[in-house]
């Protein structure tokens, strides 16, 4: 019987060079590389058109961290999406393995795009310049941020009386804690002292504020200054100290405590007020400034030894004296002198320890 084969046309073509020739009964066959290429494109034509796979033009994007940004939206990055080759992944990291935060790359071509947020300037060229110096890549695109910081305020509160102060509350660095503490304890002592200050390092700012009464005008002037000058001084930072601590005294019984305790002194027959009183002076001057709208007379008192007409006179020039040793310190006070000689004696003139009493300077508020 002959073969039936041998009367059909021949229709396998030669295949050359990986070319393409028809199949009996109309298949194509695919020869060398071309021809596997084909058949994948065919392969990948079908399954997307069943639905099997999907197709996306579109190359994936691969970032070395995740990061969120309301500036720098997920839909943003996926219109300039581009996919990182191995290079791309051995710069992430490299940046890691050199301490930079993590950050989201993307390629194409020769460029890289850097997004997400970085602590600082210096980072951010940091960053930029590790990336200009690898391999392939010709430009670096900048999308990198810096988070606006967060406001941290120190708030504290000095609570002040007579025989206590109590400090609470946070202050920024350690040198105001310690300025603070050396304030309170000028006007207190160690047991008259509650402390529970502590420092907020992350503080942005502060406020400060004292508050409470004192009965002791050289103690209130003294502490006041002092907190002034320690909670305004915030070491760089912006902040605040508000003083509303009251100061509940008489200016005239204020004076007056102070020179019982520490008297004027002059030189023996004459108006001339001796150098050992200057810092009576001083505190005086300081007193009467926390009283700018008062009026005061100072009155100068002798004992009853000499000429009664002297010894006017004499207390009225030592009067005059401390006035206007006063003005010279800067007090803008209404102030009066007026000499009573030895006329309101305060001790027994027959001894002289009432003598040295009536020998002396007294303030009365008008």
């Amino acid at each position: 019987m002959a073969d039936s084969t041998k009367d059909e046309p021949k229709r396998r073509g030669a295949v050359t060079g990986g070319g393409v020739a028809l199949a009996d009964d109309g298949d194509v066959a695919f020869g060398g590389m071309a021809g596997a290429g084909i058949l994948a494109a065919i392969l990948v034509a079908f399954f997307v058109s069943a639905g099997i796979i999907g197709y996306n033009p579109e190359p994936a994007t691969v970032a070395s961290a995740d990061v969120e940004d309301d500036d720098h939206s997920d839909d943003d990055n996926n219109e300039e999406a581009a996919s990182l080759d191995a290079d791309g992944f051995q710069i992430s990291s490299d940046l890691a393995a050199d301490g930079f935060p993590p950050v989201q790359l993307s390629a194409s071509g020769n460029t890289v795009t850097v997004r997400g947020p970085v602590a600082d300037e210096a980072t951010r060229a940091g960053i930029i310049g590790f990336i200009q110096q690898q391999p392939n890549v010709s430009e670096v695109i900048d999308e990198m941020f810096i988070p606006e910081a967060e406001d941290v305020t120190a708030e504290a509160t000095i609570d002040v009386s007579d025989d206590a102060i109590v400090l609470t509350g946070t202050v920024p660095s350690e040198e105001m804690a310690a300025s603070i503490r050396a304030a309170a304890a000028e006007s207190y002592s160690a047991d008259q002292i509650t402390d529970e200050l502590t420092v907020l390092d992350d503080a942005t700012n502060y406020s400060v504020v004292s508050t409470g009464s004192l009965t002791d005008a050289t103690k209130y002037g003294t502490l006041t200054g002092a907190l002034d000058a320690a909670a305004s001084a915030g070491g760089g930072l912006e902040g605040s100290y508000t003083g509303t601590v009251k100061l509940d005294a008489e200016v005239d019984a204020s004076l007056n405590e102070l020179v019982q305790l520490e008297p004027i002194l002059f030189q023996t027959g004459t108006a001339d007020i001796d150098a050992a009183s200057q810092p009576t002076i001083d505190r005086a001057v300081e007193i009467l400034k926390l009283f700018p709208d008062a009026s005061v007379e100072i009155g100068g008192h002798t004992d009853s030894t000499g000429d009664p007409a002297f010894n006017q006179d004499l207390s009225q020039r030592r009067a005059q004296a401390v006035l206007d040793a006063l003005v010279a310190g800067g007090v803008e006070s209404d102030l009066t002198a007026v000499g009573y000689g030895p006329d309101q004696p305060v001790g027994d003139n027959a001894t002289p320890e009432g003598r040295t009493q009536n020998r002396r300077i007294e303030f009365t508020a008008l």
